[in-house]
């Protein structure tokens, strides 16, 4: 589930313990009920909270928060808890370290991650290294949200950046976005891996993530035209590009849209480009790069 879709949720909910119609209480009763062997989870001490889901859709604030040890031979946490009355299901979220006020409550400042979703039994079984990470949704008071006694306020959607390694796998969650900071590329709509230099938001196609959009400097965006000549190459200069940078093609007139399976982009230097197509003068292309 993705950050987006997560904080909606939370904005369609009352700080007061109801959704965004039915008046539900926050879930109770949350404990570590064993951590045993298997599973996935990091080593060290995590807090863990719940939220009820109302048939709404909106959620409740937070539950009172536990915390839980694992170590290298136990990796798996179970927790139980007791349901509110009219909750459809219920969401779990985990915390690194001790992420617990002064006065019991979830703290919502730290970062939080959202390790169970819509959980039809008040019960889970964390095994995960790597959850996606969310805003937790308010622990008190009336908080933010898009709907409250006094009507009907603007939506707020934010997503979280983190490393390709925080978003979950992209499997059954098709349409769910994110925000990466290391991706590998910079070509929209290539699929994603961590470990590079290029900010972005990603976009689960079902199956892989990929390159839904660009930030920084990498998002710098050059523009220049062909219109070719009779020759079977033509050179185009792209003013601020780079021989790493990339390049794509749109046909601008009906006989370069005839060609589009015979004209590519054969190679990127500094500041220019070398495009190979059929020995057809009059073709008509627009051309967008980014630096790198």
């Amino acid at each position: 589930m993705n950050e987006a879709i997560h904080v909606f949720n939370q904005l369609v909910s009352f700080g007061d313990g109801h959704s965004l119609i039915w008046p539900i209480a926050r879930a109770t009763g949350l404990a570590v009920s064993s951590v045993s062997a298997g599973g996935s989870v990091p080593v060290g001490t995590w807090t863990y909270a719940i939220t009820e889901v109302g048939a709404d859709g909106g959620f409740t604030i937070g539950s009172l928060p536990v915390t839980a040890t694992t170590t290298s031979g136990n990796q798996t946490v179970n927790l139980t808890w007791t349901g509110a009355l009219g909750a459809v299901s219920h969401n779990v979220y985990r915390c690194s370290g001790t992420c617990i006020t002064s006065a019991g409550l979830v703290n919502t400042q730290l970062a939080w991650f959202w390790v169970g979703s819509f959980l039809t039994s008040p019960s889970f079984a964390d095994t995960l290294a790597s959850p996606g990470r969310v805003f937790f949704p308010n622990t008190t008071g009336t908080g933010v949200t898009i709907a409250n006694r006094n009507g009907f306020f603007g939506l707020r959607v934010q997503l979280l950046p983190g490393p390709f390694s925080q978003l979950p796998s992209c499997t059954g969650i098709e349409g769910t976005l994110g925000e990466v900071t290391d991706s590998t590329t910079n070509i929209l709509g290539a699929t994603v891996t961590g470990g590079g230099t290029h900010k972005g938001t990603v976009r689960c196609d079902g199956l892989n993530w990929t390159l839904e959009a660009i930030s920084g400097p990498s998002a710098a965006v050059m523009v220049a035209t062909l219109r070719t000549t009779a020759a079977t190459t033509d050179n185009v200069t792209v003013t601020g590009l780079t021989s790493s940078g990339h390049c794509t093609m749109a046909p601008t007139n009906r006989f370069a849209a005839a060609d589009i399976a015979s004209t590519y982009i054969s190679n990127t230097t500094t500041n220019q480009i070398t495009i190979t197509h059929p020995a057809s003068a009059g073709r008509t292309w627009n051309i967008h790069c980014t630096a790198n």
